[in-house]
């Protein structure tokens, strides 16, 4: 992987930042907890949970998206099986590593059922800490099966092959990163991941933004409440 000043340099020259201009574009993180801004009646609550992670340049990027798949990355993830699936409180619910030449976040992200919010949260940090235990073989092997049948489709349209390219450019990638994610899974396995899940995967450390009705949210009190700019609400 390359540095991170050399990253830097791509980001510079493809997202258009200037030459010599301020550092990498990471901001200090808010302190972990729940931020709240406040949607009084809202049928639904737009949540996100998560907390910064690795720039893609980190030797552990590939391994991640890999170790990501079952969690959150896919339907069929845990993530989504138990918020949709078994309790019914959103059409959708996915997690991701985000991918920047700089240090970015991992996130869970869904829209709830506002009466489901507390809940929702109390059971995704559930299923991260379940989660550092690694994911089973057979999320593994249906891991394996899933990148290796997606190769393909990676070439299959200009806007696919852009993306491709995009990533070798900007991040610095082998051009054969795809299989080298590949072989970085089934190298490192159910313990290996287990490792990496406990290296990058911080459950206790969460900072959760609700945007939907306050009140729902009662039971997880303190909380902050922010304007709809993110600043905070002077409290009463």
């Amino acid at each position: 992987m390359p540095s991170a000043d050399r990253a830097q340099r791509r980001g510079q020259r493809i997202y258009g930042y200037p030459e010599g201009s301020a550092p990498l574009p990471v901001s200090a993180p808010a302190a972990p907890g729940l931020y709240v801004v406040d949607r009084p009646d809202a049928p639904q609550t737009e949540l996100r949970l998560g907390h910064l992670s690795v720039a893609a340049t980190h030797a552990d990027t590939l391994a991640l998206s890999a170790l990501n798949y079952p969690l959150g990355g896919v339907f069929t993830s845990r993530i989504n099986l138990e918020l949709r699936e078994k309790k019914g409180y959103t059409y959708g619910a996915r997690s991701d590593f985000e991918l920047a030449p700089w240090p970015a976040p991992f996130t869970v992200g869904a829209a709830v059922h506002a009466q489901h919010t507390a809940d929702s949260i109390t059971t995704v940090r559930t299923l991260l800490e379940q989660y550092l235990t690694g994911p089973t073989q057979t999320e593994v092997d249906f891991t394996r099966d899933s990148l290796e049948q997606a190769l393909a489709r990676q070439f299959e349209t200009p806007a696919s092959r852009l993306a491709f390219v995009r990533r070798l450019q900007l991040f610095g990638w082998p051009d054969d990163y795809p299989l080298l994610r590949l072989r970085q899974l089934v190298e490192l396995g159910p313990t290996g991941l287990a490792s990496l899940a406990q290296r990058h995967l911080r459950p206790s450390s969460l900072i959760v933004l609700a945007v939907g009705d306050a009140r729902q949210l009662s039971s997880l009190a303190p909380f902050t409440l922010l304007d709809i700019d993110g600043a905070p609400l002077p409290t009463a």
